[in-house]
């Protein structure tokens, strides 16, 4: 057989799946042609890493019987003659074809363990890749709920001011020595309002100020800020309030802030007119 045709077929033999007719003008050509012998290698080489490539399971455990069985009975001496074998075409005798499968051995336990290792460090590599995918997406994530908050803040400065009914209202600080003052410009037509404030102290690391509304059914928590400069800008939607709210105050919260009502004294503080 030619190298083009040898060629073809090393694949498969490489895998076990030619006829011994094949076979044998396989190991013939490669005893001769070196080019050949080292297709043969990268062959071999391909079909180790096809092995390696699908997720090992546990054998049966009957298996290991199976397999000692059938090599038990093929190893029977038969009374037929014989071919002159692959290494015998080499001119290996039998000791030193029995090196050369040991050294064959030996190199194949190699390959799969540089093979195995291989498998490991793209595992590591997907593992540090997938952290950071999910890095990626969180961080992805918060950009989008920031800026979703910043257009729903958007659209209730914008309700407000283009409601030429809205009214505003002075939030006065509760002590003569607060310098601070807020304002409060709301809409009861969209339910909606807005929270300015200035000279408002910064507050110590876990303290924050928080905005509460008040009607006939209790104190609702509105926001929490941290002043900028001084100043603060907060919106809130009054919409879930089954009754007008009655006044509007701010406290001095430990993060997370109040949750069922303010945890001290108002720092600003106004009651609201009604209709």
């Amino acid at each position: 057989m030619s190298c083009e045709q040898i060629v073809e077929i090393l694949d498969a033999y490489a895998l076990g799946a030619v006829e011994p007719e094949e076979a044998a003008n396989v190991e013939g050509h490669v005893a001769d042609c070196v080019e050949c012998w080292d297709e043969l290698g990268r062959a071999h080489e391909a079909a180790a890493l096809l092995a390696l490539s699908v997720p090992l399971h546990q054998a049966p455990a009957r298996l290991s019987e199976r397999i000692i069985s059938t090599a038990q009975r093929e190893s029977m001496p038969i009374r037929t003659e014989k071919k002159p074998g692959f290494f015998g075409r080499l001119g290996f005798g039998w000791p030193a074809a029995a090196g050369a499968m040991g050294v064959a051995s030996v190199v194949a336990i190699v390959f799969g363990l540089s093979m195995q290792q291989q498998v490991n460090d793209l595992e590591n590599e997907n593992s540090a890749l997938n952290s950071e995918i999910r890095a990626s997406t969180f961080a992805l994530e918060q950009q989008i709920a920031d800026t979703e908050t910043r257009v729903a803040e958007q659209e209730i400065l914008l309700a407000v001011s283009n409601d030429d009914n809205a009214q505003e209202l002075e939030v006065a600080p509760m002590s003569t020595n607060d310098n601070s003052a807020a304002r409060y410009t709301y809409s009861a037509d969209v339910r909606q309002g807005v929270v300015e404030c200035y000279g408002m102290e910064t507050l110590p690391p876990g303290m924050l100020y928080q905005v509460w509304v008040v009607n006939e059914d209790g104190t609702h928590p509105m926001a929490t800020f941290q002043p900028q400069d001084g100043k603060c800008l907060v919106t809130m939607s009054l919409g879930y309030l089954d009754s007008p709210p009655t006044g509007i105050g701010v406290t001095v919260e430990t993060i997370p802030g109040g949750l069922d009502g303010p945890s001290g004294e108002w720092a600003l503080y106004s009651e609201i007119p009604q209709e």
